[in-house]
């Protein structure tokens, strides 16, 4: 795959994610407060996205920058 800000080839690999620390992605609302959503990054939300439904990432050695792609449930 090519950096999309670059354009350099990138690599995949996995991403482990060590337990406690497993990363959670809590999508913003457009319009919704920044109040709002940090109360459901404390307090959870049922539309975040866990870790286990990551699917594939990419490293571009250029850019320095990790992509990677989740799975929606």
């Amino acid at each position: 795959m090519k950096c999309p800000f670059c354009g350099n080839e990138m690599i995949t690999g996995d991403v482990i994610c060590k337990i406690g620390s497993a990363p959670t992605l809590y999508p913003k609302d457009p319009g919704s407060s920044e109040l709002k959503h940090f109360f459901k990054m404390f307090f959870g939300s049922k539309s975040s996205i866990k870790a286990s439904d990551l699917d594939q990432c990419w490293y571009c050695g250029r850019c320095k920058k990790i992509f990677a792609v989740w799975n929606e449930k």
